[in-house]
């Protein structure tokens, strides 16, 4: 059981501003993956370019004799078995080192190429809510139970993403606003006024949602602030390592039903992070033209669907290691076999 996280393990250190979500009392400028330079929009790498194989870390427990113990990362090709780096061993031959995820490389590129995406919106960049900052590990240790704790500190993140998405599409429908009387048609012109101001809306009903979130979340540990989730939650494959488990695990149907779960909100999160992908270089290719706010629109919109599809896939692991890992490994080890160093 185990993620394989490709980002650093420091959380970013606490700002008035941080990329990616800016606070409502200052300018603004948008920040996520659509960024305008000189009047144009510049879209992401392309995601069909060559991406060296993900580091996919073990879990740091449960080998087969259901003994607490530390395995080592094992670099793994997500497309399909490789041999070892002494050339004796491959994937194919450990059967519980094997991962399963799309063989689809533009899906890999993808959710790669929203990495910087996920620091922007699940960082601890929002300034104008006040509270404590919380760390996974933290919820672990305090809450009545790991799942419960588990669920309610990923609702929280993802109110917290959906705020700086919408943060993020506010201000960049009031620069299109901006820029837009002096060079586009008078329809044109009226629908962006339009959409700027239903993102304004949506902006405070994204803030008062995470306001919400983050006071449920410090009922769960029985605090009295606000809790601000500061882990970022998993966008990498997780090796569920099923044949690692002890035998009467292995044919749990709770456990084989989690598995697959894992299995499928993974290609979700694939899918959704192309389509972000996609959009973005739609928003670029439609530059200066009036249906530059059709993709601009559609660009937030996927972006709030894959944060949905993140979130997706890290409760369907939280209940995966739930029903596998036992219950008395400590708080600062599991939560190592939820997100590994994605800190």
């Amino acid at each position: 059981i185990s993620p394989s996280p490709n980002s650093p393990s420091d959380n970013p250190q606490e700002s008035d501003s941080a990329p990616g979500v800016t606070r409502r009392d200052e300018a603004v400028t948008p920040t996520a993956a659509v960024e305008p330079v000189d009047g144009t929009w510049q879209p992401r790498p392309n995601p069909e370019q060559q991406r060296t194989p993900e580091t996919v870390f073990e879990p740091p427990l449960v080998p087969v004799d259901g003994s607490a113990g530390d395995l080592a990362p094992i670099p793994l090709d997500p497309r399909g078995p490789s041999s070892s780096t002494d050339g004796k061993t491959s994937n194919a031959t450990e059967p519980h080192r094997a991962l399963r995820v799309p063989a689809d490389d533009a899906s890999l590129a993808a959710f790669s190429d929203v990495d910087s995406l996920r620091d922007d919106l699940f960082g601890d960049t929002l300034s104008d809510i006040d509270g404590d900052r919380l760390s996974l590990e933290e919820c672990l240790s305090q809450a009545p139970s790991r799942l419960m704790a588990a669920q309610a500190y990923w609702r929280a993140a993802q109110a917290k993403a959906h705020y700086a998405n919408a943060v993020n599409r506010s201000a960049t429908l009031a620069t299109l606003r901006a820029e837009s009387a002096s060079r586009l048609d008078l329809s044109t012109v009226h629908r962006i006024e339009a959409a700027a101001i239903e993102a304004d809306a949506r902006l405070e009903e994204a803030r008062t949602a995470y306001i919400k979130a983050a006071a449920a979340l410090a009922e769960t540990i029985g605090a009295t602030a606000v809790q601000r989730p500061t882990n970022r939650p998993l966008t990498t494959p997780y090796a569920t390592r099923l044949e690692a488990l002890p035998t009467a695990l292995q044919t749990d149907p709770q456990i084989l039903a989690a598995q697959s779960a894992v299995e499928s909100s993974f290609s979700a999160v694939c899918a959704n992070a192309k389509g972000v992908v996609a959009a973005d270089q739609r928003v670029a290719q439609t530059a200066g033209r009036p249906d530059q706010i059709g993709a601009v629109e559609q660009y937030f919109e996927l972006v709030d669907r894959w944060i949905d599809s993140v979130i997706d896939y890290n409760q369907t692991v939280a209940r995966y290691a739930n029903a596998a890992v036992p219950e008395d490994l400590p708080p600062s080890r599991y939560v190592g076999v939820l997100i590994g160093d994605s800190r």
